[in-house]
Formats: C-alpha cells, sequence, structure tokens
C-alpha cells in the first residue's frame, strides 16, 4: 500500500485545473505525464500494486490526509478534480446531491412535476426516503426555485417556511394552491 509520502513523491497535483500527473517516473511512466484513465468516469490508476482514485488522492495532497468520508464532485461530473469541485461528505450528503432527471421528467428540473388535471406545476423534495410536498407554482422556474430553498428548511421541521431559514418573507405566499387543492388567498402578496 503507498504511504502518504510515496504519493507525495511521485504524484503532482493542480488545484485549480484538477490535473493529477507524475512527478517522478515510475515503471513506464513519464515525468509529466498526465494521469488519464477512467473507470466510470472516475480518474482511477495503479500505483505500488494499488488501485487509486484520483479525487481522493487530490484530497489527500490538497490537504494531508485521506478523506475521512466520500468525495463529491459539487457539480456531478466525475472527472473533475478541481479542489473547488470536491468536498469530504457522508454518504447519504453524497446521494442527496446525487439527482439525475428521469428521461419521463418533461420539465426539466429535479423534483418537478407538471399536474396535468390542475394545470400548475408541484415541487416535492425526498428527505430521508419521505417525499416532503413543497407547493404549486404557476412556472417550473418557481417551482424549481422552491425545490433549491428547500435546502434552507429546518429539517426538525419542513414545514416552517421563515426569514430565519435563509428564504424571502414566508414562501405560502408563493404559492398558487395550497397542499388541499384549493386556491391560495395570499397569494402574490409579499
Amino acid at each position: 500500500m503507498p504511504t502518504e509520502n510515496n504519493i507525495k513523491e511521485y504524484i503532482n497535483y493542480d488545484p485549480i485545473t484538477g490535473k493529477l500527473s507524475w512527478k517522478k517516473s515510475y515503471r513506464e511512466k513519464v515525468v509529466g505525464q498526465l494521469i488519464r484513465n477512467t473507470v466510470k468516469g472516475y480518474i482511477r490508476f495503479h500505483f505500488m500494486n494499488k488501485a487509486l482514485m484520483g479525487h481522493r488522492v487530490a484530497w489527500l495532497l490538497q490537504t494531508g490526509k485521506w478523506p475521512v468520508n466520500v468525495i463529491d464532485h459539487i457539480n456531478g461530473e466525475r472527472d473533475d478534480n478541481r479542489w473547488i469541485n470536491l468536498r469530504d461528505v457522508t454518504i447519504k450528503e453524497n446521494f442527496q446531491s446525487f439527482r439525475r432527471i428521469s428521461p419521463r421528467n418533461k420539465t426539466g428540473y429535479t423534483g418537478v412535476s407538471w399536474n396535468a388535471k390542475k394545470n400548475y406545476f408541484t415541487a416535492t423534495k425526498t428527505v430521508d426516503g419521505k417525499a416532503k410536498f413543497l407547493g404549486c407554482f404557476d412556472t417550473a422556474e418557481d417551482a424549481n426555485q422552491a425545490y433549491i430553498n428547500a435546502d434552507k428548511l429546518d429539517p426538525a421541521n419542513p414545514r416552517k417556511y421563515r426569514e430565519r431559514r435563509g428564504m424571502s418573507t414566508n414562501i405560502i405566499c408563493q404559492l398558487k394552491f395550497l397542499p388541499n387543492g384549493e386556491t391560495n388567498p395570499d397569494y402574490g402578496k409579499l
């Protein structure tokens, strides 16, 4: 198993570009040669008979220690190992940020769907395996903004839409329809 010192001696990391390269010749590798091997989109290579993931090596070379949890690529690009794109998160946090839009989704936004019967968009966010209804909206963009803002809600009580959670006034005023389907009398009021 390569040690931290072995890796620092042989591998160079550029935090701005996220590129890994060889600092010293190693087997058939030449000094300055970029490490480009990818497996399922991730940079992966062998060093001292051990398979290493590029993002974990980048974390080690930048912080001086191996990551405690898993490394999340913030923008979702698996081979983008720029320092600003990496974060050490729990598996749960990593899966929460990992959302691919279903090919059946016609809105183009995660957590946003169109209710054809009632002619409005709804926003829903899944937290701890439970769907949380965020409201009904005139546009997909408004529903998407509610989905994004849902991260700012108090996880202990997601029904509290308050300024202290970082949201503008009361989000209920942005809902055209209440969760029970009735028209919201406060819609549009701030």
